[in-house]
């Protein structure tokens, strides 16, 4: 009987040990290809390298999707630049360039320079070109600009556009401190038809000089650049990689702590709540990796408490009869 039980004991502990050595296995697969390999400051560095001389305005890490990235949101001159570079390979995966409307002091709003007509200022002449047939209809983009500015006193106007479909009407995105405001005025007659706001992820007021001659703004783009090394902002979303490393090591050491008893319980349940909150974070891999090795120790516990209890309960029925 003695040699049965023997034999049960050392069948579970097989069986607990080959179910971890293939989790692990998983597990350190998925870890080398979900381990971020460009760092925040190399992904930052892309982006200047993409767009010399701007200022980063956002810079944010996404690892929610099956390819992490890097946000980033750049200012150069009067155009605002949209950058992702993959986390993994340092290859930009989007590039975007749009020209931004700022308001100077005495309330008249200065568009981008026109010298170069990108792709992405194909909107604004197109807008012209419609508004010109329906001028006298409507109310002109300066009014439906100080209609918007007079809503949102002392706001910066980011976007700015004729929406000339069967409702006709100015649409605009203006920035006020680290909150961004979607404001449509109607184009005929002047009544702001939506109107909402929204707090900006990651705003750090960035140095952008709205001044009243060309000298001046030359000379704050000049200041924009020049500063743009020495006071690179580090917006980086808070990262919890602290959680995955303590999810890994809760994970590992609750596969031999089962013999211990609730310890391995605890360690195995520890390693999965830190794995899920780690899952967003810089070592996303290493979070999986905890999680699945909780989730092992959690079996092995299981199969551990069936095996010794069955040979607690064998060894009493002997010793009763």
């Amino acid at each position: 009987m003695k040699a049965k039980q023997y034999l049960t004991l050392g069948l579970g502990i097989v069986a607990g040990f080959g179910i971890s050595v293939v989790g692990v296995s998983y597990a350190s697969q998925n870890l080398v290809s979900n381990v971020k390999q460009v760092t925040p400051e190399v992904a930052k560095s892309i982006m200047l390298n993409k767009v010399p001389g701007a200022n980063i305005l956002e810079f944010s890490y996404d690892g929610d999707d099956k390819t992490p990235k890097y946000d980033g949101t750049l200012i150069k001159d009067n155009y605002e630049y949209e950058v992702d570079v993959n986390a993994k390979t340092g290859q930009i995966i989007k590039f975007e360039k749009e020209a931004i409307f700022t308001h100077n002091s005495n309330g008249n709003a200065n568009n981008a320079s026109a010298n170069t007509q990108q792709s992405t200022t194909q909107q604004s002449t197109t807008q012209n070109n419609n508004a010109s047939t329906t001028r006298k209809a409507y109310i002109g983009e300066s009014k439906a600009k100080s209609i918007m500015l007079n809503k949102v006193p002392g706001a910066t106007i980011s976007k700015f556009y004729l929406d000339n479909d069967a409702t006709p009407e100015y649409d605009g995105e203006l920035i006020k401190g680290d909150y961004e405001y979607d404001i449509s005025v109607d184009a005929v007659t002047g009544e702001i038809r939506e109107f909402s706001k929204e707090r900006i992820r990651n705003y750090n007021n960035p140095t952008i000089n709205n001044s009243t001659s060309t000298n001046s703004n030359t000379n704050a783009n000049n200041n924009v650049a020049t500063n743009n090394n020495t006071n690179v902002n580090n917006n980086v979303a808070p990262d919890r990689q602290g959680f995955a490393i303590a999810s890994l090591v809760l994970g590992i050491l609750s596969i031999p702590l089962v013999c211990w008893g609730c310890v391995g319980l605890i360690c195995g349940v520890l390693a999965l709540i830190f794995g899920i909150l780690g899952l967003k974070s810089s070592k996303r891999g290493l979070a999986i990796a905890g999680i699945v090795t909780g989730i092992i120790g959690l079996i092995v516990y299981v199969v551990f408490v069936i095996v010794y209890t069955g040979i607690i309960l064998g060894g009493a029925t002997s010793a009763l009869s």
